[in-house]
């Protein structure tokens, strides 16, 4: 990303003592950062795949429609434990 408005502000924020000028700083770098939301195109999301492994002695798990941590449990009543 190359915005200029973007890279002056970075340099005036660097360029104030952070002990002395907090507030100008922070203002200084709330700015940049709206600037560099608004000029996002695209959001990135992030979906981690889960991979689960069960103990032989466990049938009925089923782990295809899982898609967050929270679900993995979702069916366990049908679940059986052999020997």
């Amino acid at each position: 990303m190359k915005v200029p408005r973007v890279d002056k502000l970075l340099e005036q924020g660097r360029s104030f003592d952070p002990l002395l000028a907090k507030d100008k700083r922070k203002e200084t770098y709330d700015r940049v950062q709206d600037l560099i939301a608004d000029d996002a195109p695209v959001v990135f999301l992030y979906h981690p795949q889960f991979v689960y492994f069960t103990n032989n002695h466990l049938s009925g798990v089923d782990m295809t429609n899982v898609a967050s941590l929270e679900q993995r449990f979702q069916h366990i009543v049908d679940w059986t434990v052999r020997n």
